[in-house]
């Protein structure tokens, strides 16, 4: 059976860091062409933002999870991949029975 090693995992997290540092780049390019020299439209600079965003937030994603992965392989301990969704101290500040009513909702549907 075949395994992913470390060193996979550490080659994955820095191929994640490149392309951020790329996308980084881009956006601050983008930003100058934009905001500084005026050489594109609004529209273009939007599509361009977003689409560079998300793919900023996927990375980031994905390189939070690789560094799961070579924890969890350093170690015989369950790490826990997820996170809970509804930290208490956010859902506590609505009140009782609007909490249970969100649960409800959440977890009903």
């Amino acid at each position: 059976m075949y395994g992913i090693s470390e060193e996979q995992i550490l080659d994955w997290i820095d191929q994640c860091d490149a392309q951020l540092k790329q996308l980084q780049n881009a956006k601050d390019f983008l930003y100058r062409a934009y905001y500084e020299r005026d050489l594109i439209n609004y529209s273009v600079e939007e599509n361009l933002r977003d689409r560079f965003g998300e793919r900023i937030a996927n990375l980031k994603a994905k390189s939070e999870l690789l560094w799961r992965m070579l924890e969890q392989s350093k170690t015989d301990d369950l790490i826990e991949m997820f996170d809970y969704q509804f930290p208490d101290t956010l859902v506590n500040q609505l009140p009782e029975d609007l909490r249970k009513e969100f649960f409800n909702f959440v977890y009903e549907r």
